[in-house]
């Protein structure tokens, strides 16, 4: 019940329940429902891969947000000293200062928050060299670790098949040569009474040698 597929089957169905007790409208509230999608994921060898990727690459993963989450504050509370005395009206706090550093950082440039003096310019320019650097670093991460596991599993599966492959081969083999040795050790014989073929004479037949 804890579980995290079980948990997002109880968000799907959860607006509908309450719905029963009189509670107001939450049809918005029913596109939860679409998180129930989340499922297929545990049905895709892709996904299983890439989680792999993060659990294995968490430590680097959580130094590269560290850097990022340190540069966006340092610039955002320098952004925000150099750029209010002249645009006080843009720049009003940190936290939008920080806003701003999020956008240079992730070199997306909406344009509504634009340094205007030569020191927050030079700030911004280095800001997203920063954040070019730190994404490509990202990027490249997850790449490589993604890659590995891809050989990993290839050569795993490759194994478990060339394995399931000799054991087959050897399964043949063994029945092969023990059913040539039982026609070796017993040429011949009979099936119902055991006599071998041509041990009775004189026109006497093999069931007669059973009585």
């Amino acid at each position: 019940m804890r579980s995290f597929f079980a948990i997002i089957d109880l968000v799907s169905v959860l607006p509908a329940i309450i719905g029963f007790f009189g509670a107001a409208d939450l049809r918005v509230l029913r596109l939860l429902r679409l998180l129930r999608m989340l499922k297929l994921v545990r049905h895709s060898t892709t996904f299983e891969l890439l989680f792999a990727v993060l659990r294995d690459e968490r430590r680097s993963i959580s130094a590269l947000l560290f850097v990022l989450l340190l540069t966006v504050t340092i610039s955002g509370s320098l952004m925000f000293m150099i750029e209010n005395e002249s645009q006080p009206e843009v720049f009003t706090s940190i936290p939008i200062a920080m806003w701003w550093a999020i956008e240079t950082l992730a070199t997306v440039g909406y344009g509504d928050i634009v340094p205007m003096t030569a020191a927050g310019r030079i700030i911004g320019g280095i800001v997203s060299i920063v954040g070019i650097g730190t994404l490509a670093l990202f990027s490249g991460l997850i790449t490589v670790g993604f890659l590995d596991q891809l050989r990993a599993y290839r050569e795993q599966h490759g194994k478990t098949h060339v394995v399931i492959a000799e054991k087959s081969i050897a399964i043949v083999q063994n029945f092969t040569v023990a059913e040539a040795d039982s026609e070796q050790a017993v040429p011949g014989r009979c099936p119902h009474c055991g006599a071998l073929f041509g041990a009775a004479t004189n026109g006497e037949d093999h069931r007669s040698l059973r009585a």
